[in-house]
């Protein structure tokens, strides 16, 4: 809302917008991080605000406030992201699953079965290609990676590091669409491969 001043949760809920039923937060190491993240993409294009929590304790914290005055927080960054989205909508991604339904699965269980627990299609990507995203109960990118610098600062390990994450893919993205036709052409081609796992690499880095 503001890109200098802090705001409030009381503050963030009388700027809601009707009907909306959740906070919804994103975690990083700063600002610029948060805003340039594929997983706010949807929530801003549709005018949603997004709390930024880019200190290291925010993220723990909202772990163990999992509501404030009856809303709920939602952390973009992980699954079943509710966007409110109108029935047609709904009714485009039944269509487009079809359609993409063997490529996730061919993702899934062939070509990214270590690092991936599921590939889906995505409702919260806008200009991205495709995000990795965390299982509801799972940690989130920022989150493991605070875990992995305490472990280090501790000469230990992190449990639960690198955990399995959902691949979501934008189905209007022209690599996406690109993908989906090569695989279909020929699914153990090096182009169909080699593409599938340049996503897959680009994604870890976001």
């Amino acid at each position: 809302n503001d890109e200098s001043e802090m705001t409030s949760l009381t503050d963030y809920l009388e700027r809601m917008k009707e009907k909306q039923e959740h906070i919804y937060f994103m975690t990083g190491t700063s600002r610029a991080e948060c805003e340039k993240s594929p997983f706010v993409e949807k929530l801003l294009k549709k005018g949603y605000e997004v709390l930024y929590l880019v200190d290291p304790i925010d993220e723990y914290t909202v772990q163990n406030l999992p509501e404030f005055e009856g809303k709920k927080f939602q952390n973009a960054a992980k699954e079943n992201l509710n966007l409110q989205e109108s029935e047609k909508a709904k009714e485009t991604m039944e269509v487009l699953g079809r359609e993409f339904d063997l490529l996730m699965t061919w993702l899934k269980d062939k070509v990214l079965s270590a690092g991936i627990d599921k590939a889906i299609l995505s409702t919260r990507l806008v200009n991205s290609p495709c995000a990795l995203v965390a299982t509801q109960y799972g940690y989130s990118g920022n989150m493991e990676r605070i875990m992995k610098s305490q472990a280090y600062a501790k000469a230990g390990s992190v449990e639960g590091g690198n955990q399995k994450k959902i691949l979501e893919l934008n189905p209007f993205h022209p690599i996406i669409q690109e993908l989906n036709r090569l695989y279909k052409e020929d699914a153990e081609s090096d182009a169909a491969l080699d593409l599938a796992n340049a996503l897959y690499d680009t994604a870890l880095l976001r």
